[in-house]
């Protein structure tokens, strides 16, 4: 009533956005496969390069996801958790390409309701963290290729309704 900015039906665009990934069914995989593509190769490069500096952020980041309350605090955790790693990788040009990425999926979609997989996602990221720890350059690919693919079949169950993805349409 006095002016300024502000902000009404937050729903619509995370309906646009979720309409528009319905639609256009093959750019949630196509997103997917390339960050696939990027962070298990961003893992490899991570155990075979870390430093115990570049541990420790890692190291914070599952710390702050076993403490999180809420989507803002989960979303963040996560992010610093995949961060660090490029980080531990030393290779800007994938830090920015992670980064890049995971913002395509994640802004409209967290208006959504929905579920955080906050223990799934912890188990995950630990798991590729021990094998980045131990230098397993293979495992720790393998294990971030598991957590992405776990959150393909998250994204087909806010989006579709189904954690099946051969049920998804024009995948």
């Amino acid at each position: 009533s006095t002016g300024g900015t502000y902000v009404t039906e937050l729903r619509r665009p995370a309906e646009a956005w979720r309409a528009r990934m319905r639609e256009q069914a093959g750019e949630i995989d196509d997103i997917v496969d390339f960050r696939i593509a990027l962070e298990t190769q961003t893992a490899a490069l991570a155990a075979r390069r870390h430093t115990e500096a570049t541990l420790a952020p890692i190291r914070e980041s599952l710390g702050a996801l076993r403490d999180v309350i809420g989507r803002t605090a989960f979303r963040q955790a996560d992010s610093r958790f995949h961060v660090a790693l490029a980080r531990a990788a030393r290779n800007e040009r994938l830090e920015e390409a992670v980064e890049t990425a995971r913002g395509e999926l994640f802004s409209p979609r967290d208006l959504l309701p929905f579920r955080e997989p906050v223990e799934e996602t912890l188990r995950d990221h630990q798991a590729i963290y021990e094998a980045v720890r131990a230098g397993e350059a293979h495992g720790a690919a393998e294990a971030m290729r598991a957590h992405l693919e776990r959150a393909r079949r998250q994204l087909g169950v806010i989006v579709f309704g189904t954690e099946d993805d051969r049920e998804w349409p024009s995948v």
